[in-house]
């Protein structure tokens, strides 16, 4: 009972200090961007003719790095500028550093980042829904660590993931037309 009331006080002491970083709310289909079927075909369409933006795991990391660098600081400019950049439509490449599933049960490629200006390596986490295709996931299934890998996605607030564009059909995501 001892242990039970210091984790509530530790509880509500970091709620009070630290609110605004206990903020978080869960959506039933998640990040998931979902659009029609015909919207999906126009979407491999454009991709094909090279009329959508194509951006490599190290362009986009870059990208938001250069939108830091122009805020000099200011924390609000810049979370402003960060989300003006998300729900961008973007077809993201790069080299897989893994695959895996979130605690959210959706599927993860990694695409890793090299940043030759930084000791660190990035990754950015190309995001598929819980319920895609047996196909789709037969297909993650088969990558591997250096494999290269691509696919049309929203941005989100950040560089760190984005979200792959799907199609509803009878319950089941797919990313095909």
């Amino acid at each position: 009972m001892k242990k039970l009331c210091w984790l509530f006080a530790f509880l509500l002491f970091a709620a009070f200090c630290f609110g605004e970083n206990f903020n978080f709310h869960v959506q039933l289909n998640g990040n998931a961007h979902i659009v029609s079927w015909n919207t999906m075909s126009k979407l491999h369409q454009y991709r094909k003719q090279d009329m959508i933006p194509t951006f490599s795991a190290f362009d986009l990391y870059q990208y938001f790095l250069n939108i830091g660098a122009s805020c000099a600081g200011n924390d609000l400019l810049y979370d402003q500028k960060c989300e003006e950049a998300s729900n961008t439509l973007i077809v993201i490449y790069g080299d897989v550093a893994g695959v895996r599933r979130s605690i959210l049960d959706e599927y993860i490629v990694e695409l890793k980042v090299y940043d030759p200006d930084s000791f660190f390596t990035w990754d950015v986490c190309v995001v598929y829904p819980e319920q895609i295709s047996p196909a789709m996931i037969n297909e993650l299934m088969q990558l591997k660590r250096g494999d290269r890998h691509s696919a049309i996605a929203f941005t989100r607030n950040t560089y760190a993931y984005v979200d792959v564009c799907v199609w509803n059909q009878n319950g089941i995501y797919r990313t095909e037309p």
